[in-house]
């Protein structure tokens, strides 16, 4: 197989990881790299790429999370033998299936939930499918409408947004149609739940910038909180621990809306009013939005943490191999999945909706994004 020669990477707006990562995957689809074929390592990517080993990492590891590769320690990475019909197969009882319907493909979060859910249903003799809407509403109601009809036994959905197909949702829920939600939740449709904390990560982002010695602490996501109640609720913690604190609510340094033009060029305008406003930390929606930001503050000569430092929510894989390692929210994925496929199976089996909201606890995992603007004396 030939590699573009050094540098080859296409200028492109999209990420260098990710044209590596599409590079590789078209070349998995098409059978040029054959299953169980070892691909380049990390440094020999890099090499080829002309970029660093870090995005080489990245682009392995977004291949991994969609099960295109597996990695042997010690040994590399090789081409995953290829699941025409997308599923994970747990045991050969073909009655036995439940589905997951997710909004994108390749977070290392994402995988988490699926590897979690797996784990469980495997163990109790289920097969578990696996869906992407692409971010698309229209895609997730088709989902939820044709799952059911195709003999699946129950669902687990990551909803897009808490505010869309809530029809189809209390329709199943009418039927008695085994469906558990993770990450969100209805208020309006009494499914069973299972998501982290996101109020105590919220509060807990906010306090640890505040025992640092911050009190500009601005607040940035890429969508209204009006839309996701897992947002909503990292919102409201951050609310509380400035109120705690006796910090005063500053609707200015809230930045909750969609971006717009380019992302790069939407990030680097952000940096500057934070700038302007004298924020010294920046408490963000999730961990790409505060990469985002870091490398923002990278490309406009904005020290990031002796100027911005800057806090994520999920503790992702990439997190601390990013330029300047990523103080973050870690959330148990894995144990979110398990017992999301636990609370489903015992309702298909039991015919009884459980009808909780399970929250999980969350934890800050420090490492170098943020500083301390309390100076001892001398």
């Amino acid at each position: 197989m030939k590699y573009p020669q050094k540098g080859g990477v296409n200028v492109k707006k999209e990420p260098l990881y990710m044209q590596i990562y599409h590079y590789l995957k078209e070349k998995i689809i098409t059978g040029e790299l054959e299953p169980n074929m070892q691909l380049p390592t990390e440094l020999d990517l890099a090499e080829q790429f002309g970029v660093s080993r870090i995005t080489s990492k990245r682009a392995l590891m977004e291949l991994e999370n969609e099960n295109l590769i597996y990695r042997r320690r010690g040994s590399g990475s090789f081409v995953k033998e290829r699941i025409e019909q997308k599923y994970i197969k747990s045991k050969k009882d073909e009655n036995k299936i439940i589905s997951m319907i997710l909004p994108f493909d390749g977070s290392t979060g994402l995988a988490g939930y699926i590897h979690g859910a797996v784990e469980y249903a495997s163990a109790q003799g289920y097969s578990l499918t696996i869906h992407t809407t692409r971010e698309r509403s229209s895609m997730e109601r088709e989902l939820l409408l044709q799952l059911p009809r195709n003999g699946i036994q129950g669902i687990i959905i990551y909803p897009l947004q808490d505010n869309k197909n809530v029809d189809v949702l209390y329709h199943l829920y009418l039927e008695k149609y085994p469906t558990i939600t993770i990450d969100k939740y209805f208020d309006s449709v009494p499914l069973c739940s299972i998501c982290s904390d996101n109020f105590q990560g919220g509060y807990l982002a906010a306090d640890y910038f505040i025992q640092k010695g911050h009190t500009r602490i601005a607040f940035v996501s890429s969508i209204g909180i009006e839309h996701i109640t897992s947002i909503r609720s990292r919102y409201f913690g951050y609310c509380k621990a400035l109120k705690d604190h006796g910090i005063s609510f500053d609707e200015n340094m809230i930045f909750c809306q969609p971006i717009q033009g380019t992302m790069e060029t939407y990030y680097e305008m952000l940096v500057q009013n934070l700038v302007n406003q004298k924020v010294t930390a920046v408490q963000t929606e999730n961990d790409y939005v505060a990469v985002e930001l870091l490398k923002a503050c990278i490309r406009i000569g904005i020290l990031v943490p002796e100027q911005i430092s800057i806090i994520g929510f999920d503790n992702l894989e990439f997190t601390a191999y990013v330029e300047i390692p990523l103080t973050t929210i870690e959330q148990k994925f894995f144990e979110i999945g398990m017992k999301a496929a636990k609370s489903l199976i015992t309702w298909i089996e039991t015919g009884k909706n459980p009808a909780t909201k399970e929250v999980l606890p969350v934890s800050l995992i420090e490492r170098e994004s943020v500083t301390s603007l309390i100076y001892p004396l001398l």
